[in-house]
């Protein structure tokens, strides 16, 4: 079980890898670290909303496709054994994958910047760069180009994105907790594919 775990641990730090600053006006302020009340967490739906932009719903299962086909542990198995195996292990590495996200989004406030942003028309297209770098960073490929990204933005894009800049979202990007398994879930999937797939991992 360990190639597979540790294949969609390395999947899931790149997010957290993301350094999206460079991106951003030079002017922007960073958020200041000074806390006055504790914020709310984010919801379900703020989680659900945050993984939709990210398009995570239809990378997800290629990147688990990738990860189990590739993985040492099941260089021998059958294509069958395989799909098996994804099935087993794929609600587990869901949950990881939401929990990463809900680490990235930190608390509501953060997600309501996510919105705001997404909002304006610099917005989706900020998105689909980053979302363009995390299937390049999981799936391969050419990563996508930063030329014009920020070209020809309005005066209302130029102020959403410097109080986008000015929130916490950037820390939050850093701030994804790492996938991990713990002994017991490991324990609980060997035991499913054995019994239900008919192979060790």
């Amino acid at each position: 079980m360990c190639c597979l775990a540790l294949s969609v641990c390395a999947a899931g730090a790149s997010i957290a890898r993301a350094d999206i600053r460079p991106l951003l006006p030079a002017d922007a302020a960073p958020a200041s670290a000074a806390q006055t009340t504790r914020p709310a967490p984010p919801t379900d739906a703020d989680v659900e909303q945050f993984m939709d932009w990210f398009a995570v719903q239809e990378i997800l299962p290629v990147l688990l496709r990738k990860i189990v086909d590739e993985a040492d542990d099941t260089a021998a198995f059958t294509a069958s054994q395989r799909a098996c195996v994804l099935k087993v292990t794929s609600p587990v590495f869901a949950d990881g994958m939401r929990e990463q996200f809900r680490g990235m989004l930190v608390d509501h406030e953060t997600f309501l910047a996510w919105s705001d942003l997404m909002k304006t028309t610099v917005g989706p297209r900020f998105v689909a760069f980053l979302q363009g770098s995390m299937k390049a960073d999981f799936l391969g490929g050419p990563a996508p180009s930063q030329d014009g990204l920020l070209a020809d933005l309005t005066d209302d894009d130029r102020a959403a994105m410097a109080r986008f800049a000015s929130s916490k979202a950037l820390q939050g990007m850093q701030a994804a907790p790492e996938f991990d398994l713990d002994a017991e879930t490991e324990q609980r999937l060997k035991k499913e594919a054995r019994t239900r797939c008919g192979v060790s991992i």
